[in-house]
Parts: structure tokens; C-alpha cells; sequence
């Protein structure tokens, strides 16, 4: 089961830019980066996901997400909800048209795609960082993982008050996901319960890897 998702924020209200503005280095963006996301405890947003396969065509979905430090998501998707939910030890993977959900009982991000967004106040030790573009508003990046990852290659738009824009991921199957985001609000107030899975009546859990 692949779970395409990912995602980034940025800078530049610090930049003035002339005529023809030079490109900051890539050490500079990333420090900026760093700081900004090293400063929040989460946030949410609302999404719409695109997903461009060669064997299954193109897809697209909309729905909403919250992230909190450390290591705790919550993906719901509106079309079909599903759901991918972690509380930074353990993750389910909720799938109403199966009546299943799926418990990983020792999840480990690393490496993965759902690690990227929780992995921006870390960029310098997992990625390599290119600044493709910068404007008064906007950056654009692309990271390559350094360690071995799920995905190959990732670009990142980020506004001028370092939140993110979109993620596009290449996996290494070459599928390209696209996510846009949307009416994102920085250090939410989320209750605890959002980071945990209760699986309705009737739904069949099933354990991926050891208790």
C-alpha cells in the first residue's frame, strides 16, 4: 500500500530585491528554513492532491491535514476516508471501502514520504538543497535525501513567510504527487485525541510488523 503524500515552508521578508535579484545560496535558505519550522509546535491545512502514474493514470483528491511535533499526523481525505494517522510511535492506515485499518504498531518515517513535512527543521542533515527560483513572494527548492528514502526527488514552494505553497514528490517508480495547500494556520491548538485511530464498528484491524 503506497501512501503518496508529502510537503515545506519558507522565507525572504528579510530580502529586498533589485531589478534583477540575485539568488541566495542554498546554506542561507536552508538556515531560514530551519529556524522557521524549529520555531513552530505544528500546523494544519486543507490540500488538494495530485498523483500522475504511468500505470494507473492521474488521480486527484482533496482533504485536510495537521501535523505536531514529534512525529504526530493526521491525513483524512475526502473523497474516499481514507485516513493515515500517527501519534509518533505508532501509525493506522484507515480504509472505509475495506472495512479495514491497518496498525503499525513500530512505525518509523524515516526515509519516507510522510517523514517530509515533520523533516523541515532538519533539511541540511537529510537533504541536498538546491534553490531553483526566488521571487518577492515565493521560493522554490528541490531537495535530493541524502540517506535512502522512498522518494528521489522533491521540490518545494514556500511564500515569503516561510509557509508552504506545494510539494511535488517523485517516488522511485517514477510517480509524481503534487499537493497544494491551502488555509494553513501555524501552531493550532489540536486535541491529543486527533493523533490517535479508533476503528468504527465493524472494521477489521490488521498488525503490519511486530507488536
Amino acid at each position: 500500500m503506497s501512501f503518496n503524500l508529502f510537503v515545506g515552508g519558507l522565507f525572504l521578508s528579510s530580502f529586498a530585491f533589485a531589478e534583477t535579484p540575485a539568488v541566495p545560496s542554498a546554506s542561507t535558505v536552508v538556515v531560514d528554513v530551519e529556524k522557521h519550522y524549529d520555531a513552530l509546535s505544528g500546523f494544519q491545512a486543507n490540500f488538494v492532491q495530485t498523483v500522475a502514474s504511468e500505470l494507473y493514470g492521474d488521480t486527484v483528491q482533496t482533504g485536510s491535514v495537521q501535523f505536531e511535533k514529534p512525529g504526530k499526523m493526521r491525513w483524512v481525505f475526502a473523497e474516499d476516508g481514507k485516513e493515515y494517522v500517527a501519534d509518533g510511535d505508532q501509525m493506522w492506515v484507515y480504509v472505509p471501502a475495506d472495512k479495514q485499518v491497518f496498525h503499525y504498531p513500530n512505525f518509523d518515517a524515516s526515509g519516507s514520504a510522510q517523514s517530509l513535512l515533520h523533516s523541515l527543521g532538519n533539511l541540511d542533515a537529510l537533504y541536498t538543497v538546491t534553490v531553483l527560483s526566488t521571487s518577492a513572494s515565493k521560493v522554490a527548492l528541490e531537495l535530493s535525501p541524502k540517506l535512502d528514502a522512498s522518494f528521489s526527488k522533491v521540490t518545494l514552494e514556500l511564500a515569503a513567510n516561510f509557509d508552504i505553497q506545494s510539494v511535488e514528490l517523485r517516488d522511485n517508480l517514477g510517480t509524481k504527487t503534487q499537493l497544494v495547500f491551502s488555509d494553513l494556520v501555524n501552531n493550532p491548538k489540536l486535541d491529543a485525541k486527533r493523533f490517535l485511530f479508533e476503528a468504527p464498528e465493524g472494521v477489521t484491524s490488521v498488525q503490519v510488523g511486530a507488536p
